[in-house]
């Protein structure tokens, strides 16, 4: 599998996965199996954060280090420092420092490779927050640190400030982004960043590593493919009122027709051809949609084909 480029010594699979609803429905074999055959058909990014089921997913996915001895086969993102539940960022020192050993606590681990902030907050300096994660790296608790749901004038303006007093940088950014578009607004979270044409022109300039969250836009355009009502409120709130998404949605299923490839498909190589320096990190809960992954990860769209999508 493609890979894409973190560190010198750091690369991960263009197709990640993310383990959000680990332990939520399915049996402990069943997601051991699970992450079993991610590795199996040569991926190698998994990604979790203290958010997820209370903290769940990362004492599954520890249990699972613990049983199967494959560290070593595991590029491990973690995620920590999301706002509480009253919308109150948690990016002191004590609350980012405290995540991360919660985390490392529950993985079993000593280390995690790259540890992401999960939200910003604009009113807090850099300054205040740079020296915290560098700190993580300087005492072997991570070996990278990045962000999620930061600007590109934010990241620029950190990394500004770390290179300016030697300390580590953020390499990394996990960002809203997809075929169908979307705003902080409509998702009805202000603290999420959605990929735009600012955004994307500074990610495909800079070739900054992306983790594009949300790739296949929550299922949007595959329910409405597959003739699905879509039920669940937030999918419909996040994509439906726009409009430009039922003309891509005509788009896409047309280009799906013409290729004869999945919708699924189709909307993770949109994110992997579209020009960046990107990995597209997908959820999903069956094996049979993780092969649909797959197969879009070796879909290379043309240049024609991605200008269709987006403009008709």
């Amino acid at each position: 599998m493609e890979k894409i480029r973190i560190t010198d010594s750091m690369e991960i699979t263009k197709v990640m996965i993310g383990v959000e609803r680990l332990g939520l429905e399915k049996t402990q074999k069943e997601c051991f199996a699970f992450i079993d055959h991610y590795l199996e058909v040569g991926g190698n990014c998994i990604d979790t954060a203290r958010l997820y089921n209370a903290g769940e997913t990362d004492r599954v996915l520890g249990e699972w280090f613990r049983q199967s001895g494959k560290r070593d086969k595991v590029i491990l993102c973690t995620k920590g420092s999301h706002n509480d539940p009253s919308g109150r960022s948690r990016l002191s020192k004590e609350e980012i420092v405290g995540d991360m050993d919660a985390a490392l606590r529950d993985l079993r681990l000593e280390y995690s490779d790259i540890h992401l902030l999960h939200r910003d907050d604009v009113s807090l300096p850099v300054s205040e927050i740079m020296p915290v994660l560098d700190s993580l790296v300087k005492s072997g608790k991570t070996r990278a640190v990045g962000v999620s749901n930061w600007t590109a004038s934010r990241i620029v303006e950190a990394n500004r400030f770390a290179r300016e007093n030697g300390l580590s940088p953020l390499v990394a950014s996990q960002i809203n982004y997809s075929l169908a578009v979307t705003t902080p607004a409509a998702t009805g979270d202000l603290t999420h960043i959605t990929m735009n044409s600012v955004e994307y022109g500074w990610y495909r300039e800079t070739q900054f590593p992306v983790m594009a969250y949300s790739s296949k836009a929550r299922g949007y355009f595959i329910k409405m493919a597959a003739g699905e009502p879509i039920t669940r409120p937030g999918v419909l709130r996040y994509y439906d009122n726009f409009p430009e998404n039922h003309r891509r949605f005509d788009r896409i299923c047309r280009l799906s027709r013409e290729l004869g490839v999945s919708v699924s498909a189709l909307c993770v190589a949109y994110v992997l051809c579209d020009g960046l320096n990107c990995a597209a990190l997908l959820t999903v809960s069956k094996l049979s949609q993780m092969e649909d992954c797959f197969a879009g990860h070796d879909l290379h769209l043309t240049p024609e084909q991605l200008n269709y999508l987006n403009n008709g």
